[in-house]
């Protein structure tokens, strides 16, 4: 059994991600387990946009908005069409929980460490997804 991890950079974007599918593809013969993390950037972005919100800026939003196209682009480069649907709907379900989230730090102006924690999660939660339906997709 080999455990292989995938940092940011690695999944950056749509045409390093299909790298990786290339080098699992040769070691598809003993059993792998991949880890991946966050898009590139990712965990910053969403750093970032937890604190704006925690100080009272409302560019949190615009913030969240470009991130969330991003992964939508990255599916929609990555997935044939017939098998986006549900994969871009997950993407859309999760960072608008994110935006609730930033939408109650806006609110209170409080950015707790298990705040900090819940938002980060998403990033790799997302990536995961995102990269466990393209490899699935032959």
């Amino acid at each position: 059994m080999q455990v292989l991890k995938f940092g940011g950079t690695s999944v950056a974007n749509a045409e390093n991600i299909k790298k990786v599918k290339d080098i699992l593809q040769l070691k598809k013969e003993a059993k792998t387990i991949v880890v991946v993390s966050a898009l590139g950037g990712v965990t910053d972005e969403l750093l970032k946009c937890g604190s704006l919100a925690a100080n009272g800026d409302s560019s949190y939003k615009e913030n969240l908005q470009k991130l969330t196209e991003r992964h939508l682009t990255i599916v929609k480069e990555l997935l044939p069409l017939t098998n986006q649907s549900s994969i871009l709907s997950f993407v859309m379900q999760q960072f608008n929980e994110v935006e609730d989230i930033c939408n109650g730090i806006f609110l209170l102006n409080d950015f707790t460490d298990r705040t900090k924690d819940r938002i980060l999660s998403f990033g790799e939660l997302i990536s995961s997804q995102i990269i466990s339906a393209y490899l699935a997709s032959d």
